[in-house]
Protein backbone atom coordinates (compact mmCIF):
# COMPACT_ATOMS: atom_id res chain seq x y z
CA UNK A 1 0.00 0.00 0.00
CA UNK A 2 1.32 3.43 -1.24
CA UNK A 3 -0.52 6.46 0.60
CA UNK A 4 -0.41 10.21 0.21
CA UNK A 5 -1.01 12.75 2.27
CA UNK A 6 -1.80 16.88 1.43
CA UNK A 7 -1.42 19.74 3.87
CA UNK A 8 -2.70 22.79 2.85
CA UNK A 9 -1.27 26.75 4.98
CA UNK A 10 -2.03 30.06 5.08
CA UNK A 11 0.54 31.63 7.02
CA UNK A 12 2.20 29.47 9.77
CA UNK A 13 5.00 27.34 8.09
CA UNK A 14 6.39 26.43 11.40
CA UNK A 15 2.97 24.88 12.57
CA UNK A 16 2.72 23.26 8.74
CA UNK A 17 6.13 21.48 9.32
CA UNK A 18 5.36 20.12 13.07
CA UNK A 19 2.36 18.48 11.09
CA UNK A 20 4.29 17.21 8.48
CA UNK A 21 6.83 15.52 11.03
CA UNK A 22 4.44 14.09 12.79
CA UNK A 23 2.98 12.35 9.33
CA UNK A 24 6.28 11.54 8.17
CA UNK A 25 6.72 9.86 11.48
CA UNK A 26 3.44 8.15 12.08
CA UNK A 27 3.41 6.44 8.43
CA UNK A 28 7.08 4.18 8.87
CA UNK A 29 4.85 1.16 7.83
CA UNK A 30 4.21 1.92 3.98
CA UNK A 31 5.59 4.46 0.98
CA UNK A 32 4.00 8.04 1.59
CA UNK A 33 4.37 10.95 -0.42
CA UNK A 34 3.51 14.03 1.16
CA UNK A 35 2.38 17.42 -0.41
CA UNK A 36 2.79 20.75 1.03
CA UNK A 37 0.95 23.39 -0.36
CA UNK A 38 0.80 27.00 0.61
CA UNK A 39 -2.38 28.71 -0.23
CA UNK A 40 -0.75 32.50 -1.27
CA UNK A 41 0.40 33.15 2.20
CA UNK A 42 1.61 36.93 2.47
CA UNK A 43 4.46 35.75 5.12
CA UNK A 44 6.61 33.83 3.01
CA UNK A 45 5.21 30.29 4.28
CA UNK A 46 5.44 28.99 0.42
CA UNK A 47 9.30 29.38 0.53
CA UNK A 48 9.76 27.90 4.00
CA UNK A 49 8.07 25.18 3.04
CA UNK A 50 9.66 24.42 -0.20
CA UNK A 51 13.11 24.96 1.31
CA UNK A 52 12.05 22.16 4.32
CA UNK A 53 11.02 19.94 1.52
CA UNK A 54 15.00 19.91 0.19
CA UNK A 55 17.17 20.53 2.67
CA UNK A 56 16.93 18.11 5.37
CA UNK A 57 14.43 19.98 7.49
CA UNK A 58 12.03 17.23 7.61
CA UNK A 59 13.44 14.18 8.80
CA UNK A 60 12.34 12.15 5.46
CA UNK A 61 12.95 8.11 5.49
CA UNK A 62 14.11 6.29 2.09
CA UNK A 63 10.19 5.17 1.20
CA UNK A 64 8.53 8.69 1.73
CA UNK A 65 8.87 12.05 -0.21
CA UNK A 66 7.73 15.61 0.12
CA UNK A 67 6.78 17.98 -2.48
CA UNK A 68 6.05 21.72 -2.11
CA UNK A 69 3.53 23.48 -4.28
CA UNK A 70 2.61 27.11 -3.58
CA UNK A 71 -0.25 29.43 -5.09
CA UNK A 72 0.41 32.50 -6.00
CA UNK A 73 -1.38 35.60 -4.99
CA UNK A 74 -2.28 36.80 -8.93
CA UNK A 75 -5.08 34.10 -9.33
CA UNK A 76 -8.69 35.05 -7.45
CA UNK A 77 -9.55 33.12 -4.29
CA UNK A 78 -12.30 29.92 -4.60
CA UNK A 79 -11.84 29.64 -8.15
CA UNK A 80 -8.36 28.08 -8.32
CA UNK A 81 -8.15 24.07 -8.87
CA UNK A 82 -5.74 21.80 -7.03
CA UNK A 83 -4.40 19.48 -9.22
CA UNK A 84 -1.16 18.54 -7.68
CA UNK A 85 -1.93 15.22 -4.91
CA UNK A 86 -4.23 13.70 -6.78
CA UNK A 87 -6.11 15.76 -9.58
CA UNK A 88 -9.34 15.96 -7.81
CA UNK A 89 -9.60 19.54 -8.57
CA UNK A 90 -10.03 20.85 -5.09
CA UNK A 91 -10.83 24.02 -4.71
CA UNK A 92 -8.63 26.87 -3.22
CA UNK A 93 -9.90 29.29 -1.31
Amino acid sequence: MELSACIVVYNGADEALRAAQTVLDCTRRHPLTLYLVDNASPDGSGQCLAKAAKDGTLHIREDQKVEAAQRTAALAPATTRCSVCCKAGCTLS
